[in-house]
């Protein structure tokens, strides 16, 4: 219990102290509050000072899916995973907290704009909360409606935001989202089997929500990688089935062991620390 309670002291701390500078990643802009008990595989991920920093998705009891830039410069001993809490202000019944036994990055990955944007944590203790299945391929059509969820701020430049809400946003044509790829990163190019865009027009991810899932008829089809702004464009999520194998039957997807998974171990353990980038530039 004292450990809980540190945690819920360190996180409204230090999310609702004035002036704390926020860390540049993508809140749900557009979206309405969610009990957690709606969506119990939803995870906050928190530093060792207390500062949420980016959300994830529990796809089995000890095994959390978040975004790879989310663990730039972090060792698994530095980071708690946080479950059963709609507000992260406030201690929940119910809620659980457990340190992080290792970080598997997916290989390859060099920043949020270049894709590949996915990362794993194998949890010390594990969660008894139902985890989201992952989606299969055809789930992208465009129009589909998405839903995204998160802790962030409300707006570009809005004041920290504590409570977990979701915002439904529709899948975007991989045309549209190649364009305005092209339009604002330089280089190699749109890579639609790495990420595919969704949102836009008042509804789209924001500050604080990277890691988190765009769920799709109750699958985990994306992950909150990065946008242009909070809600004027559509934000680029990873596209999960890439990289993880899929399953529609509300099981756990299947795992491989550790360190023979779609993701290879980049950082295990306390002392070792994965690279990556910004997820908004």
């Amino acid at each position: 219990m004292g450990v809980r309670w540190l945690v819920g002291v360190l996180v409204a701390a230090a999310v609702l102290a004035p002036g704390t500078a926020a860390a540049v990643t993508p809140g749900i802009a557009g979206g309405d509050a969610v009990d957690i008990a709606d969506v119990p595989w939803m995870v906050a991920l928190i530093d060792q000072d207390g500062y949420p920093f980016c959300g994830g998705t529990l796809i089995s009891p000890a095994v959390v899916v978040t975004a790879a830039h989310c663990l730039a410069g972090r060792a698994a001993g530095g980071i708690l995973v946080v479950g059963g809490r709609s507000d992260l202000s406030e201690v929940a019944k119910g809620e659980t907290v457990s340190g992080v036994d290792s970080i598997a990055v997916e290989p390859g990955f060099l920043a949020a704009q270049r894709g590949q944007d996915i990362a794993e944590l194998t949890l010390v203790d594990r969660f008894p909360y139902r985890p989201l299945p992952v989606a299969t391929d055809d789930v992208y059509r465009p129009g589909t409606i998405g839903t995204v969820l998160g802790w962030g701020r409300l707006a570009q430049g809005a004041p920290a935001n504590t409570v977990l809400r979701a915002a439904r946003v529709p899948i975007v044509a991989e045309q549209r989202c190649a364009q305005l790829y092209d339009a604002v990163i330089s280089g190699t190019g749109y890579d639609p089997e790495a990420m595919f865009c969704a949102g836009g027009d008042g509804h789209d991810a924001c500050q604080g929500d990277a890691g988190g899932p765009l769920v799709i008829d109750g699958t985990l089809a994306g992950i909150v990688s990065w946008g242009i702004g909070c809600d004027s464009y559509p934000g680029f999520y990873t596209k999960v089935t890439t990289y993880l194998t899929a399953s529609r039957s509300g099981a756990p997807p299947a795992r491989q062991p550790p360190g023979t998974g779609p993701c290879t171990t980049r950082s295990a353990g306390p002392g070792r620390s994965a690279s990556g980038a910004p997820s908004r530039p």
